[in-house]
This record gives C-alpha cells, structure tokens and sequence, in this order.
C-alpha cells in the first residue's frame, strides 16, 4: 500500500527509528508518566521534520534586521555589572530571537502540517510538563491523566500520518471510535474492509 512504501520511505528522513522508541517508551510508561514520553517523541519528531524543511524558528525571520537589533541590545549593557553578569545577559539577548518549543514551533509545525487540534489535545500538549517538573497530581486525577494521554497519543498519531500521507484515523478517545479525517477533526464514514 502507499502508506506501507511512505513509512518506509521516510523513516530514515524523519528518523523514525529513534522517533518510534521514543513513541514506544510512551506506550509501555506508566499513566502518570506516559505524558512525558509522547512529548518527547513529538519534540523528536517535530525537530527532524524542522531540520529537513525550510523551516524558520526565528521570532525576526530577516538575520540583518534581527543582527541590528541584536547589537544594539548587546550595546545597552552597561559597564557597571560584573564581568559575570555581563555574560549571562549576553547569552540571553543572543537567545531572545528563538521561538518558544513549547508554544510557538509547535504552532508552526502542525500549522505546515495542516492539522487541527482539538482543544482536549492543546490542554493536554500544555499540561504535560507539569509531571515532568515533579508536581503532584491534582485531586488525584488518575482518570484525566489517562484521558490526557490519550490526547497526547492522537498528537502524534495525527503527525506521523499526515508526514506518511494519511487522511484518517481512527479517534479511540470518542465513543464508538469514529474514523476522522486527519487534516480537520470530523468524522468520516467507516470504510468497510
């Protein structure tokens, strides 16, 4: 099938195989944790997608205009911080023209991909850092952590098919399992095999 040949095909481009044990980690961690994983093998995903497309993940896209600014910026340091001081605030200037992964370059990447998210899977993508930083579960909410995770799952199903060529699949968070088109979030008629 097409599908089969494009995995195939894009699976070293998108280096797939180091994707994928990310995506298998996420799979067999325990809810709590699955979370982290899946954003890891997204991230993974979403960076070797970025490295292989013209892909910008600059905030001022023209380097003269951002290379002006950024001197002027340096410029503004003043003499009367330590030599210490000095460095960390250049490092930071240096930096202040990258896009945010979490927010900005994941908009960019589903945006070129040209997939909807649902609103369940933005909650999820922006509260799955909180595990990672050792917060506590909030009312011990073990059901929305599975809930959340599944989300987190079409993500990156949502991603990895629509990189393959994909225009459906099959949405196991909703009753019934309805097969939705990749691209915009409705559902489509099952196609019997």
């Amino acid at each position: 099938s097409t599908l089969i040949n494009n995995l195939y095909t894009y699976y070293e481009k998108y280096d797939l195989g180091h994707v994928l044990t990310l995506y298998w980690y996420a799979i067999c961690a325990p809810s709590d944790i699955a979370g982290i994983h899946f954003g890891a093998s997204f991230e993974a995903l979403q960076r070797v997608w970025a490295e292989k497309k013209i892909f910008c993940n600059k905030i001022i896209e023209n380097n003269e205009q951002w290379e002006n600014l950024r001197y002027k910026l340096l410029n503004l340091i003043g003499k009367e911080i330590t030599k210490d001081q000095k460095c960390k605030l250049t490092s930071k200037i240096n930096n202040l023209n990258e896009l945010q992964q979490k927010k900005e370059i994941n908009k960019k990447f589903m945006s070129e991909l040209d997939i909807a998210l649902s609103t369940q899977e933005t909650e999820a993508w922006d509260e799955r850092n909180r595990v990672a930083h050792g917060e506590k579960l909030k009312n011990n909410d073990h059901i929305g952590v599975i809930e959340r995770v599944n989300f987190l799952k079409i993500r990156m199903h949502k991603a990895l098919l629509s990189l393959i060529g994909a225009t459906q699949y099959i949405d196991y968070t909703t009753e019934q399992f309805p097969v939705k088109d990749v691209k915009n979030e409705r559902s489509v008629e099952r196609v019997s095999t």
